[in-house]
């Protein structure tokens, strides 16, 4: 967006401040002082919540009141490298040792669900989607042997997993556990495959049967979807975040000076509304990735590993060193404007004010449904003169104001339209334009 397009939104339900400030709070009560590295959580509601620390689990049945020690059984003497959870008793996890176990009576008992060493001896991901329906994901077995990295899927909640016929990943590993795959749905998932030059960035679309090569040209240390279009990702070398949001054909790098990238976490429901860890910071973006500014949570270093959002509200972070960390406010300080009265319930696009105008005229419209939006200006020959929004956009009503002047070049006297356009067609596809006078 060119500079000199002062561009501000007035969201009326749920906008947050632009200085935000910590609402996280630490979890002690039953937990251990310390541990060395906390390695993932998963959230099924805001009570409901489970994560590893090495070879412990943790589970609570209270948003985090109180934490209950899960044991593993004796001959599982492996570190819980990833874990999901389905309500209040169904776990499962993934571990260093290349095995899947799971409970449905919250940990009184486990069975070994999968456990073959000439497939995988070590596995990164695993995310059920509901009690029935889930993926995971292995490293090819090592040293190298000519097999495939390991895509599992399961249909009957664990009791069988179905390894993917695609056999094209030969030799391949997740260079950084659960962090280089990400997937949204049982079909739908991306993965920055590791042991090979160069490495890709791919992608799913019918349950790892077949992976395809995105146009992602960078390295990744952390994969994050909001949905099978908008993905962040962060890299190292150099350190940037890219996003997509369509679905990985086209890619923007934006910005951004951190650490090690550890995890994004988007709010459900809202994809400009997003965390980023970095392991000694946590940073909170509210327009999907394009800016963003750090979020205090305590006076010590935060060690942050893994962030878990299952509602707009509640939030875990878990850390190494004995570090949890929970909200229930969204994590920033929210100024809430209120109230659903004045949610509007269709799409619309005003007459811009003042009009004619000189030099300057805001432009307004309003959104029922959180959607992809652009808004841009054209002349009357049909080129675009200017870009004013391409982001992901909630529910609300919003203002933008447009300057004659762009950069050195002052716009001519004449008619320009400007155009709202709403996509995907899933979210209520919507495009309107409107004509406009520049009267010097």
């Amino acid at each position: 967006m060119n500079s000199n397009l002062l561009y501000y939104f007035v969201i009326v339900f749920l906008s947050y401040s632009s200085h935000a400030n910590a609402q996280w709070i630490k979890q002690t009560n039953g937990l251990p002082e310390v541990w060395n590295i906390g390695w993932a959580i998963d959230a099924s509601d805001s009570n409901n919540v489970l994560f590893s620390a090495g070879f412990e689990l943790f589970h609570t049945t209270d948003g985090g009141n109180f934490w209950n020690k899960i044991e593993l059984p004796d001959t599982i003497m492996e570190t819980a490298i990833h874990v999901s959870i389905i309500g209040e008793s169904h776990f499962w996890v993934a571990t260093d040792l290349g095995k899947i176990i799971g409970t449905t009576d919250a940990g009184k008992s486990w069975t070994v669900q999968f456990n073959d060493e000439s497939k995988t001896q070590f596995m990164n991901y695993i995310k059920m989607f509901d009690e029935m329906n889930g993926v995971a994901m292995g490293d090819a077995p090592f040293p190298a042997q000519k097999k495939p990295a390991v895509f599992l899927r399961t249909i009957d909640g664990g009791n069988t997993w179905i390894q993917s016929s695609d056999t094209t990943l030969i030799d391949v590993y997740s260079g950084d556990t659960s962090r280089r795959l990400d997937f949204i749905n049982p079909d739908i998932g991306y993965f920055y495959e590791s042991g090979i030059n160069p490495q890709k960035l791919l992608k799913t679309i019918d349950g790892c049967e077949k992976w395809l090569t995105t146009n992602y040209s960078g390295n990744a240390t952390v994969i994050k979807c909001f949905d099978e279009n908008i993905v962040l990702i962060h890299s190292i070398v150099p350190t940037k975040i890219s996003r997509t949001t369509d679905g990985g054909n086209n890619w923007e790098g934006l910005n951004f000076t951190s650490g090690w990238g550890n995890d994004f976490e988007f709010i459900p429901g809202n994809a400009s509304k997003v965390f980023f860890t970095d392991h000694d910071k946590l940073f909170f973006s509210s327009d999907t990735g394009r800016t963003w500014q750090e979020v205090f949570v305590d006076t010590i270093e935060l060690k942050g590993r893994d962030i878990v959002f299952p509602d707009q509200y509640h939030g875990w972070i878990l850390g190494d060193s004995g570090r949890v960390y929970k909200t229930s406010t969204g994590g920033v300080l929210t100024n809430i404007v209120d109230n659903n009265l004045y949610l509007p319930d269709k799409f619309s696009l005003l007459q811009n004010y003042p009009n004619p105008f000189n030099p300057n005229t805001k432009i307004s419209w309003q959104s029922p449904l959180g959607s992809w939006q652009t808004l841009r200006v054209y002349d009357v020959l049909g080129n675009e003169i200017a870009t004013l929004v391409d982001e992901y956009m909630p529910a609300g009503k919003y203002e933008v104001e447009f300057q004659s002047s762009i950069g050195n070049r002052q716009l001519a006297s004449g008619v320009y339209f400007y155009q709202l356009q709403v996509y995907p067609a899933s979210s209520g596809a919507f495009v309107e334009t409107k004509k406009m006078i520049l009267l010097r």
